[in-house]
């Protein structure tokens, strides 16, 4: 069903602003591959850690994303010394897209350094612990409570900082290449939504194809990203919530009564694996 979901991802992709589908497909294989490698199976574990009165169940996920491992607790405004593979990965990305000159890459550089040790307010602080229902938090490896994707922040800092550095033309096609990830990134996350709703509810072809259309124009305001869906792959038992227009309009009566009866009040928490390290040919900050 999974694989089903994910083809769908890729039909979605008909639009001028969105990746062509002959691009898509190839590379569509290659990122599904690199979402399923991300997955470990079974390793949810429920905790009670929200008190019998708010009745919220906490699932706790380790997610296999290969980040250099933690070390001791870093001060409150020390960065996070796990984002520096993502920076690097990120610059890697820069370097690829905009083929800047020698010198605009040691602005880069410097510039990305500077970012990063500004990322210590990532880190939330212990007595700013929330759990909220049916939402995802973030756990960095040493068991932080993050405030943001991690990947966000990134790529959200990157946008800023390189900017002034890089011409318009080469600030262009970053801002190209950076849409078609985002957006073929969306697409893989509908993918997961619609083939984790399928197998638990089969859904005819029109069903599937409706539902990924209407979750592509809201899949962002939920808080889901190829990071926090994970969560759902590992535990299967648990389904990801679907606006409640899409309940509406895509199920049929016996569908929207199976649909309500899969979901419980439920506080996922995603941490990143500390286990792997990123095999990185360019480290640009050390």
């Amino acid at each position: 069903m999974l694989q089903r979901g994910f083809a769908l991802a890729r039909v979605v992709q008909r639009r001028p602003n969105w990746i062509v589908a002959e691009r898509a497909q190839p590379f569509a294989l290659l990122a599904i591959g690199w979402v399923l490698c991300f997955a470990l199976p079974g390793v949810g574990a429920a905790q009670d850690d929200e008190g019998e009165d708010q009745e919220v169940e906490e699932v706790v996920v380790m997610h296999a994303i290969a980040i250099a491992p933690a070390g001791q607790a870093p001060d409150k405004d020390a960065p996070p010394e796990f984002l520096k593979s993502l920076v690097n990965a990120e610059i890697s990305f820069i370097k690829r897209v905009c083929e800047p000159t020698d010198d605009q890459m040691k602005e880069i550089i410097a510039a990305a350094t500077q970012a990063y040790q500004a990322t210590g307010d990532i880190v939330r602080e212990p007595n700013q612990q929330f759990f909220a229902a049916n939402a995802v938090r973030m756990m960095g490896p040493g068991n932080e409570q993050l405030n943001e994707n991690p990947y966000d922040r990134i790529r959200s800092d990157a946008a800023k900082y390189l900017k002034p550095i890089i011409s318009k033309e080469q600030y262009a096609r970053y801002e190209t290449e950076s849409q078609q990830r985002s957006d073929f990134e969306r697409a893989a996350v509908v993918g997961i939504i619609v083939g984790l709703v399928d197998d638990k509810i089969p859904m005819t072809d029109p069903q599937r194809e409706q539902m990924a259309e209407m979750l592509m124009q809201d899949v962002d305001h939920r808080g889901y990203d190829l990071q926090s869906i994970q969560v759902y792959l590992n535990n299967s038992q648990y389904l990801p919530r679907l606006p409640g227009e899409v309940v509406r309009e895509v199920f049929n009566e016996k569908q929207a009564e199976a649909w309500n009866s899969q979901n419980s009040n439920v506080s996922f928490a995603a941490r990143f694996n500390a286990d792997q390290q990123m095999s990185i040919d360019e480290e640009w900050i050390e």
